[in-house]
């Protein structure tokens, strides 16, 4: 009954009901059985940046960031490597890279639950997965395309990289692509319910993203 350590939670359960529902119902139900069939993008969530994305100008100007208390440095900061993060996910789904580990990219492994180093795009049956890079001090880790891919991309971002990194946040990865597990709902003309289980650190948003357009 203690209190929970910070990186002790492996998951959660959501519950969700959403209501006044207008358009294709059976659209809508076609859209969950995929969902609970197959994986979505790990987009951060809204609620990250704050309300109205504010969150992404606390600093103002990258080139001279503004000085910040402890609390708002912080929110700011993740915000702008949530949304490199981001942005990198979309440039892979319009790739069509997202579900395709590239040669030398840094996989999670689910047989070995861990992330690792992978030369090429064998599986092997151990299932896995792409993983972005959260953005900040140290290296990649990445070898051969996949490096020379991330490079190219994050050399857009000078100003932002070269202030994450000035902070010492160290580098870390990300899925792109998530699975909601157990996911289960009940579905009439009014209303939706519906139930899944997400690891540490998913949005619950990032499912319902993608099955609801909100008016």
């Amino acid at each position: 009954s203690g209190k929970l350590r910070i990186g002790a939670l492996s998951g959660n359960r959501f519950q969700l009901v959403v209501r006044e529902l207008s358009g294709d119902l059976d659209e809508l139900e076609q859209r969950l059985t995929l969902l609970r069939d197959g994986s979505v993008p790990n987009y951060f969530g809204a609620q990250r940046f704050g309300r109205g994305g504010g969150n992404l100008d606390l600093f103002g100007d990258l080139e001279q960031p503004a000085k910040l208390g402890r609390e708002s440095r912080s929110f700011a900061l993740s915000a702008l490597r949530s949304a490199l993060f981001n942005n990198y996910l979309a440039q892979r789904i319009e790739e069509g890279s997202v579900l395709t580990p590239l040669p030398g990219e840094i996989v999670f492994c689910a047989a070995e639950q861990g992330y690792r180093h992978e030369p090429d795009v064998r599986d092997d049956g151990q299932l896995l997965h792409t993983a972005g890079l959260m953005w900040g001090a140290g290296e990649s880790r990445a070898t051969d395309l996949a490096l020379d891919h991330e490079l190219a991309f994050f050399s857009q971002y000078p100003a932002a990289t070269r202030l994450l990194a000035n902070y010492d946040l160290r580098m870390m990865r990300r899925l792109l692509m998530i699975r909601a597990a157990e996911l289960e709902w009940q579905l009439d003309e009014q209303s939706l319910m519906v139930s899944f289980s997400l690891a540490r650190g998913q949005y619950a948003t990032a499912i319902l993203r993608e099955c609801i357009t909100w008016a």
